[in-house]
């Protein structure tokens, strides 16, 4: 059934004349007359009383004019809709990163985007042992982050604002808060590592002609600070979970020769969904991963 038809039959109902009907409607009384013809061939019912007081609708006219009525606002619903995605007064946001990077910077950059578009509903996943390029490029999810890309063919990518680590010591080492770390003592210190950064980590200190010693690797980050504050050993972490370490008694180091974890996003090609356009727009932005200095 066309809309356009359901238009002109409610109008006629309404104005109780085809004249008045086709003047509020901008077209010709015989074009209106045409189209209602063929709506009331379509449902094989005579749809108007045609007399000297007015037109009003029969029986059949009136059994389908509240249903006319809500299918037409059921159209003005799904536009209104639909430019509310596109606007960002609503939608939904499908992210995906590895654990560390949604933890920070990912929360950071969301915290913004939530300001900017409070209507779009943040989703969030953990990529846990895949590949999050993978999990872009076969349409598992629209974008991702991680600082581990380890293929990103065929996928357009955007690098955040570099990221300083630091060296987080439990307080019984010796190490003063906020005071530097010589390469010499870095390569000393036992490190407990989070398994899925330790690869990308022992990369980052070799570029730099240290060796690093492992002193504990584990799958769970959230028992890091832990196993650091109970003396196993010392962590190299990002701003804000050094910031957390040192709220929870850890010593927070800055690192003489500095080491700084880069965080890449990636999506597909081709047109992206207005929530993520919006996301693609803000990754750039000078300050926005930035947290507070820990060793402040």
């Amino acid at each position: 059934m066309d809309r356009r038809h359901l238009e002109y039959f409610v109008a006629v109902a309404e104005h109780e004349s085809f004249t008045a009907a086709a003047h509020a409607l901008r077209i010709s009384q015989p074009s209106l007359s045409q189209a209602i013809k063929a709506l009331e061939n379509e449902v094989k019912a005579e749809l108007f009383h045609r007399t000297a007081r007015g037109t009003f609708p029969t029986s059949a006219g009136e059994a389908m004019l509240g249903p006319a009525r809500q299918t037409l606002r059921g159209f003005e619903t799904t536009a209104a809709a639909a430019v509310n995605v596109r606007d960002l007064t609503t939608g939904w946001l499908d992210v995906v990163a590895v654990a560390s990077v949604a933890y920070d910077p990912l929360s950071d950059v969301l915290a913004h985007y939530h300001a900017c578009h409070p209507g779009v509903v943040l989703h969030i996943a953990d990529s846990g042992s895949a590949d999050v390029a993978d999990l872009v490029r076969t349409g598992a999810h629209e974008i991702a982050l991680t600082w581990t890309p380890r293929s990103d063919e065929g996928l357009t990518t955007c690098s955040l604002e570099p990221e300083p680590i630091y060296l987080v010591v439990g307080p019984e080492r010796g190490f003063t808060h906020g005071g530097s770390v010589t390469p010499e003592q870095l390569a000393a210190v036992g490190l407990v590592v989070n398994t899925a950064s330790r690869v990308y980590l022992a990369d980052l200190m070799r570029v730099q002609g240290i060796v690093p010693r492992i002193a504990a690797e584990t799958t769970a980050r959230e028992v890091i600070v832990p196993l650091v504050l109970g003396g196993v050993g010392a962590a190299l972490l990002p701003p804000r979970a050094a910031r957390d370490a040192r709220t929870r008694g850890a010593v927070v180091c800055r690192l003489e020769v500095p080491l700084a974890r880069q965080v890449t996003a990636m999506w597909r090609p081709g047109e992206l969904t207005p929530a993520a356009e919006a996301l693609v727009g803000i990754l750039g932005t000078p300050g926005l991963t930035a947290p507070p200095d820990p060793t402040l």
